[in-house]
């Protein structure tokens, strides 16, 4: 099959190997219970490997752009010499993997359910991270062109920090988060640390390539108000909430923030360019210091009357 381009593979029982097709650009394998190996492909672009549960090692692939790796429990790592040129990396259930590094021209990541994985490093391009339910990595940090971060149910995460490109942060249900810093071009941040879900009651977040809009079915955040998010704060949400953040500071290019169910949550300041501000059961909230000319301000579970004060007696110490 020398000139064959694209490949599928379904429940093949007896394949354990692919390799040789030089004309090749995409494949997919799902159910092969023996594949272990594909390389040899010299013009794959995009691959997809999915429950093939002995699935070991991939490469040389000197094309491939686009990467999905799927409930191959015996997946350990990616070589880096063996994928040279990847740019976009999926890896979904794959519980032997615990690091992913050394891809120099990686820009999207995303891992999802990789329960052991405890490190991510090398990644000098990569521009786009998401991160679900990886329960034991404990960090991330040293991504230098990082703009968009997205973690969610990652109960060991501690901290993000050291990524200066960082525009947009997400860190939902991640219980044990205590510190976000080192983040100067920081513009977007959402903490919510007991909602499951990605979202808080109705509000969701939605991004786009060059914004991150704020949107409660279809109205955006100018729409938004205080009497909506009380009310959609009615939704029954169970988790553990987050026990360890007191403080919310240092951000100097954030302009939105929402936090939602940070019980010790007890100061803001220093965010200057702050203009949109959405708070969710954040009752011991006692100082909001150095904050930019907030124009919306949306406040559920605590007293409303309070954090205006707060934000009042910003403004006349300002004058």
């Amino acid at each position: 099959m020398p000139t064959l381009s694209d490949l599928t593979v379904e429940a093949c029982q007896r394949l354990a190997l692919l390799y040789n097709l030089p004309k090749l650009q995409t494949d997919s394998f799902s159910n092969c219970p023996v594949l272990t190996y594909l390389g040899d492909l010299p013009n794959l672009s995009r691959c997809r490997v999915a429950l093939c549960d002995v699935f070991l090692h991939i490469g040389p692939l000197h094309a491939p752009q686009s990467l999905h790796i799927s409930a191959c429990d015996c997946f350990e790592s990616l070589t880096p010499e063996n994928v040279p040129n990847l740019t976009s990396l999926e890896i979904l259930g794959c519980q032997s993997v615990t690091q992913v590094g050394g891809l120099a021209h990686l820009k999207r990541l995303q891992l999802l359910h990789c329960h052991s994985l405890t490190n991510i490093f090398g990644l000098p391009h990569l521009t786009y991270l998401y991160l679900n339910s990886c329960h034991v990595l404990k960090s991330v940090a040293g991504l230098p062109l990082l703009r968009t971060l997205k973690a969610i149910g990652c109960k060991d995460l501690e901290t993000a920090h050291t990524l200066p490109q960082l525009h947009v942060l997400c860190v939902d249900h991640c219980a044990q988060v205590r510190a976000i810093e080192n983040l100067p071009l920081l513009e977007h941040l959402l903490i919510n640390t007991l909602c499951k879900k990605k979202t808080v009651g109705s509000i969701r977040l939605w991004e786009s390539e060059t914004t991150l809009v704020l949107k409660s079915g279809n109205a955006t955040s100018e729409d938004l108000s205080t009497a909506h998010l009380l009310e959609s704060g009615k939704t029954r949400m169970q988790a553990h909430q987050n026990e360890t953040m007191q403080t919310i500071q240092n951000l100097p290019s954030l302009r939105t923030l929402v936090a939602c169910y940070m019980p010790r949550l007890e100061s803001i300041a220093d965010l200057p360019a702050l203009v949109c501000v959405i708070l969710q059961s954040c009752p011991h909230l006692k100082t909001v210091e150095r904050v930019g000319p907030v124009s919306f301000l949306a406040v559920a579970g605590m007293r409303a009357k309070k954090v205006r004060s707060l934000l009042k007696r910003r403004r006349s110490q300002d004058v």
